[in-house]
């Protein structure tokens, strides 16, 4: 999921991460991710590192689908939020799930926009 719904909150993370320090006696604060995960994986770093030497050309397209299984989820589920107009979830189903489509369109594109 993203770090934050907002840089005021991610601001405050990094002073928390920071002046918070770790119980094993390191001098340096805590470290502090975003959970996209797969960024780390293999095939997702070989992406990234075949759009930045250039090898496969420019990137001048790209759709990318995050698909919610089948059966649906009931209608209260925050995937259903299309519109974000639940303020309490801070994005609704773009922040929940479609910004997993979105962050991996960032990888393959080396985050140009």
């Amino acid at each position: 999921k993203p770090l934050a719904s907002n840089a005021d909150e991610v601001r405050a993370m990094i002073k928390a991460a920071a002046e918070n320090k770790p119980k094993d006696g390191r001098k340096e604060g805590l470290l502090l991710v975003e959970a996209f995960h797969y960024r780390f994986h293999p095939l997702a770093r070989e992406i990234s590192r075949l759009v930045k030497s250039g090898v496969i050309g420019e990137v001048s397209h790209i759709e990318a689908n995050f698909e919610i299984p089948w059966p649906f989820p009931p209608k209260s589920d925050i995937r259903f939020d299309m519109n974000g107009s639940n303020s309490e979830l801070a994005g609704g189903s773009l922040m929940d799930a479609g910004c997993y489509a979105v962050n991996v369109m960032r990888l393959a594109t080396d985050g140009k926009e």
